[in-house]
């Protein structure tokens, strides 16, 4: 993602010259009251399928800013009992750029996209909070192919990568019957350790199905 980001960067150096030119409670009783799904503890020796999609935001680099992206996960995962599970990970992310040293890509028709694929292996715990939801909080570590274009003007510059990546999510799922979950949650991922890494924050939501 640096080397992205510094090919980017260099046409952004020529920017002022382009410038210039232009489970739910139950209920039991005596009576025959309906009853309801109710939270259970996790489903132990079983595997599941985790598909989300939500809004992106990268951390602005000492360059350039970015606007808000988007991004879709998926996961398989096998319950390992207790609450606790392991997953293989992958999805797709893309954001653009928004501003260059300071100066608006609109202003001297800039354009610069990038998408990232990671791969990740995660580890996953959930905790019956009430009788209405369940609490989960895991962390990854894996690969993260990454690319990037950029324009200026009729200047053309692109470039791919390949980084170690990390990261940690937690959410909340509220169960919809005893195989289908509705999940809401937040993820940081990153790579690599220097400040000039990509780091992003993700707010996504989907379903969790076990089968």
């Amino acid at each position: 993602m640096k080397n992205i980001l510094l090919l980017a960067a260099s046409l952004a150096a020529i920017a002022p010259l382009a410038q210039a030119g232009g489970s739910y409670a139950s209920a039991t009783s005596s009576t025959t009251a309906p009853s309801m799904p109710k939270v259970s503890e996790p489903i132990n020796e079983r595997f599941y399928i985790d598909l989300k999609g939500g809004a992106l935001w990268v951390q602005d680099s000492p360059d350039m800013s970015f606007e808000t992206g988007w991004g879709l996960s998926g996961a398989f995962g096998v319950n390992l009992g207790h609450g606790l599970s392991v997953e293989l990970e992958s999805g797709y992310y893309s954001f653009d750029t928004d501003s260059i040293d300071g100066i608006k890509a609109s202003d001297i028709d800039f354009d610069a996209e990038f998408e990232f694929v990671p791969v990740m292996g995660n580890v996953k715990y959930v905790h019956p909070v009430t009788s209405l939801f369940n609490f989960y909080v895991g962390a990854g570590l894996g690969a993260v192919y990454t690319q990037g274009e950029a324009n200026l003007g009729s200047i053309e510059a692109s470039g791919d990568e390949w980084d170690f990546a990390f990261q940690g999510f937690a959410g909340v799922s509220v169960p919809m019957s005893e195989i289908l979950f509705f999940d809401l949650g937040y993820r940081y991922f990153a790579t690599g350790f220097n400040s000039d890494e990509l780091r992003a924050h993700s707010v996504q939501a989907g379903i969790n199905f076990k089968f």
